[in-house]
Parts: C-alpha cells; sequence; structure tokens
C-alpha cells in the first residue's frame, strides 16, 4: 500500500531535495497577515475551468460556509471556458495574466504545473503549510504519490484535491454476448488485442460493432507508453528528453495502428465516444472516472473497469488537480485561507460527488458514500495509486506542454490518417521536441532540479 506522510515528513523531504539544487524562482518571504484591518474586505479572484456563473454555483455551498466563517473575503470566480483542451487553457490563462488582470487562485492540473512554475506563476507553498497544522489530517490521508505530484526542484507549489487515472471500461452486455469474462487485472497487451478482435462485429466489409476506441494525446497516450516501459513522450527529470527513438515507442503506434488498419477493431482515433459505448456498439473504452457523471445522469449502470493491461510492466498513469496561488496575488494569506477549506474532507468529497473525479484523500475513495456510486470494481480508483507493486506516473507534463501535445498530435494524426510512416512521424516529432526545448532553455532551468 502507498503510505500516507505527515506534513512534516513531506516538508523534511522537500527540504531535502531543494537542498540538492538551486531554486531559480521567486521564493515568497514568510507568510504575513494581509494589509488593512479584519473588517476591509478583500477580494480573491478564483480562476477556473467552468464559466464564472457555473462556478459559482459548483463551488456555492462551499464559498458560502467560508465566507461565514471569513466574513471579510469575498470570492469572485473567473471561468476560462472553450480553450480547446488542457493546453488551450494554460495559453488563454497566460494571456490574462500578462495582460494584468488580477488573479489570486485557480485551478492548475499536472499538465499545467511546470508550466507554471517556469513562468514564475504561482508561488512556493511551503511556509505556509508549514505553519497550518489543520493541514495535518490532509496529509496523513492523502496518497504520498498524489502529495508530491506538485513538487518541483524541492518546493512544493499545488496540493491535489483529486485525481483521474486511466482505465479500460468494458460494457458488460456485450461481453456476455460474446461469452466473454471481464480480464484478468494483470492482462496483457496480447490479451487486449484478442479481446477488441472477440467483441468487435461487422456485417460484410462494414464494422457495425468497434471492440476499442481510443485517442493519442498526452493523457490518452501516456498509460501505453508507460506500461511498455517508457517515461512517457518525454523523459529525464527535467522532462526535456524526446523519447521517440526508443523502439518501445514504436511498438506502441504500431499495435494501435495495426488495431486499425489490421485488425479493424477501432474507429478513427481521438474521439472518446462515450455514446457509442453506452449504445453497445463500442464494447471497451480508455477513460479515467469522468465518464461516470454522465452514465449516472442516464442510469446506465451496464459498465465495468479494469486495470490497463501491461506491455513489459504495470503502472497507472495519474493526472492532479491543485488550487495554486498566484505569485501576482496581493492578498495570499486569504487565498491560502481559502485552499485550506478546499482541502477539508468533506469539501473534496463534495467535489467528487457527481462521479467526475477520484478524491485525493484515501477516506474518501474509500469511503461508502464514494464506493456506492459504483456498482462494480469501485474500490479500483483509488487501490489503481495505493500499492506497492504497481508505479504511479504523471502525465507527461513539460513546461511547454501545448506545444509538445500539438506537435505529437500532428504527427499521429497523419500516421493513423495512413499519410505518413510511423518512423518518420516519430522521428520528425522527435526533431520538433528538441527544437521546442532549445528555443526556451531557462524553461527547463534549475527550478526542477
Amino acid at each position: 500500500m502507498s503510505l500516507s506522510i505527515s506534513r512534516r515528513s513531506f516538508l523534511k523531504t522537500a527540504a531535502t531535495a531543494s537542498a540538492a539544487g538551486v531554486l531559480a524562482a521567486c521564493v515568497p518571504a514568510a507568510p504575513a497577515a494581509d494589509d488593512g484591518a479584519a473588517a476591509e474586505s478583500i477580494k480573491i479572484v478564483f480562476v477556473t475551468t467552468e464559466s464564472s456563473d457555473s462556478s459559482a454555483v459548483l463551488y456555492d455551498p462551499i464559498k458560502t460556509e467560508f465566507q461565514e466563517e471569513n466574513p471579510e473575503i469575498e470570492i469572485e470566480f473567473l471561468g476560462v471556458v472553450g480553450a480547446g483542451g488542457w493546453g488551450g487553457y494554460f495559453d488563454k490563462l497566460s494571456v490574462i495574466i500578462a495582460g494584468g488582470e488580477t488573479v489570486d487562485m485557480g485551478k492548475i492540473p499536472t499538465e499545467g504545473g511546470r508550466l507554471a512554475v517556469a513562468r514564475n506563476l504561482i508561488r512556493p507553498l511551503d511556509e505556509y503549510i508549514q505553519a497550518t497544522p489543520e493541514l495535518d489530517d490532509y496529509f496523513n490521508d492523502v496518497s504520498a504519490e498524489l502529495a508530491s505530484v506538485f513538487v518541483y526542484g524541492g518546493k512544493t507549489y499545488g496540493l491535489p484535491y483529486d485525481y483521474n487515472n486511466m482505465m479500460i471500461w468494458f460494457n458488460i452486455t456485450r461481453l456476455a454476448e460474446e461469452g466473454l469474462e471481464m480480464p484478468p487485472e494483470d492482462w496483457a497487451f496480447s490479451d487486449f488485442r484478442e479481446y477488441a478482435t472477440a467483441l468487435t462485429r461487422k456485417d460484410g466489409a462494414n464494422t457495425t460493432h468497434y471492440g476499442f476506441s481510443f485517442w493519442t494525446s498526452p493523457f490518452g497516450l501516456c498509460p501505453w507508453l508507460f506500461n511498455n516501459g517508457l517515461e512517457g513522450i518525454m523523459g529525464g527529470d527535467d522532462l526535456s528528453v524526446p523519447l521517440q527513438g526508443d523502439p518501445a515507442y514504436a511498438e506502441v503506434i504500431q499495435l494501435l495502428y495495426d488495431m486499425m488498419y489490421v485488425d479493424e477493431t477501432v474507429p478513427k482515433p481521438d474521439a472518446q465516444n462515450t455514446g457509442n459505448f453506452e449504445a453497445g456498439t463500442q464494447a471497451m473504452m480508455m477513460a479515467g472516472r469522468w465518464p461516470l457523471s454522465g452514465f449516472l445522469q442516464n442510469d446506465f449502470r451496464d459498465w465495468d473497469v479494469q486495470y490497463w493491461p501491461k506491455g513489459t510492466r504495470r503502472v497507472t498513469e495519474v493526472g492532479c488537480g491543485s488550487w495554486p496561488i498566484f505569485l501576482a496575488s496581493e492578498h495570499p494569506e486569504a487565498a491560502w485561507k481559502f485552499e485550506t477549506k478546499l482541502l477539508q474532507r468533506d469539501s473534496i468529497a463534495y467535489f467528487v460527488s457527481t462521479g467526475a473525479n477520484i478524491p485525493s484523500l484515501r477516506s474518501v475513495g474509500y469511503s461508502e458514500e464514494f464506493l456506492a456510486l459504483h456498482d462494480r470494481s469501485g474500490r479500483l480508483w483509488y487501490e489503481s495509486i495505493d500499492r506497492d507493486d504497481i508505479p504511479v506516473m504523471s502525465v507527461t507534463s513539460p513546461p511547454e506542454f501545448s506545444e509538445m501535445e500539438q506537435i505529437s498530435n500532428r504527427y499521429l494524426s497523419q500516421v493513423f490518417a495512413n499519410e505518413l510512416g510511423i518512423a518518420e512521424a516519430l522521428a520528425s516529432t522527435e526533431q520538433e521536441l528538441n527544437d521546442m526545448v532549445s528555443r526556451r532553455p531557462e524553461d527547463w532551468a534549475a527550478k526542477f532540479a
């Protein structure tokens, strides 16, 4: 089991790592009280990925309780929507901050952590953590694997409140129709391919029921790479080394290509296809927990999940959500107060109650309330990052995540459109990623040592 980590141990570990290198970032002074009397109104602008109005509704129970406890602090939401995935979200957020708009805190996932640090957008939280013994409950409950996700160069820039992994979802009616049982948890790539073939139906030359579908953005590609022995799309301690030249990378792309053009068990990639999965015209899909909210709304319970199949090893991919405090905030103390409220157990349980994400806290992930939302395999969601025999790896997230994603997606789309060979596509991807790193070497500097 992945052990929890105490607040003191966490800070000691981070401090030790920090001593190994120079952190080239702006480090705040020790937390001090915000200017002005307690009665003076303080406005905290909170950036979210939902619209401002939707965020106000989503956060209302916690915001209302917080403002009753802290009447001098007003929380205002700023929605950054329609940005085109996490890469687009980071691009829009950077423009907002560069334009001088005041933001105090906001949602930053794993994919944006290194970018935010490289651009000096967010501040280290270690001194705030040290001064907040109330967070002992959080650190005693969170998986140590998750607690370290936003630690860069020995400094803590975020504390996860939720995460998503990647699982293989099964339409169990389709399994029954083909006389198949759920595969064992240690199934292999070869077993997976056989399942996809067995679950595919054709009417002459036309495929009427697909065995599987996939997408190639980083969160969809990395679990294949991780489970085939790779560090991801890019590797090294600072994620500055493209890995497309490794034969294991080509093996993954070849597997998916062959399933599309040889086996004809998958449709065009880069579509979630939850509707087809629910209708039974697609038997397996790859996803974290996020489809569950829609399935619950539609009263669709005809599904089960299993761990990702293995190539050379078994790995769980994760992407976490956090609420960092921006360096430009004029009221970091007030923002930290709201963050500690958001990290309380009841708050985290509330955010995952709709079925979208997985809680960072073990007590919530194994709670009766959480498990009751799943007819089968509910424990697998938290268990996937809570085992000592399955490593946990974060989705590849270099400082230039958006550009990395665009480069990788562009060449893979040509491969799966049968317009470009795998070897040529991966060589071109590797070259462009190297060019990307060389253009902004400061983003890969000692901040991440």
